[in-house]
């Protein structure tokens, strides 16, 4: 009998410390995964900010860019509506020679 309480206790001795290592071993396990979950935060945080800064210069770019191609396509519109401009008037004098000037033979 008394070695079969003294077997008991071994077992519920190796139970126990097998029981406090699990527990501790969960706690760090625990612990790990917080730390990594905060370091997980921080890494998007830093990956978000990167995105909207790339996302501005992009933004930046294409705005500056499209404002050069306007500017570009106004002046032509400008250098093609002056020279029409010229054409009708050149014309519209003609037309008037024409009407007030007739040419006679």
């Amino acid at each position: 009998m008394r070695s079969t309480l003294k077997l008991y206790r071994e077992q519920a001795h190796h139970d126990y410390q097998l029981l406090r290592a699990t527990k501790e071993k969960n706690i760090l396990l625990a612990q790990l995964t917080n730390s990594q979950a905060v370091e997980n935060l921080v890494l998007n945080s830093r990956i978000l900010k990167l995105t909207e800064e790339k996302e501005t210069q992009v933004k930046a770019t294409v705005g500056r860019d499209l404002r050069l191609a306007c500017d570009k396509y106004k002046e032509a519109m400008f250098e093609i509506t002056k020279g029409c401009m010229a054409k009708l008037e050149t014309q519209y004098e003609e037309v008037l020679q024409i009407k007030y000037h007739p040419v006679r033979h």
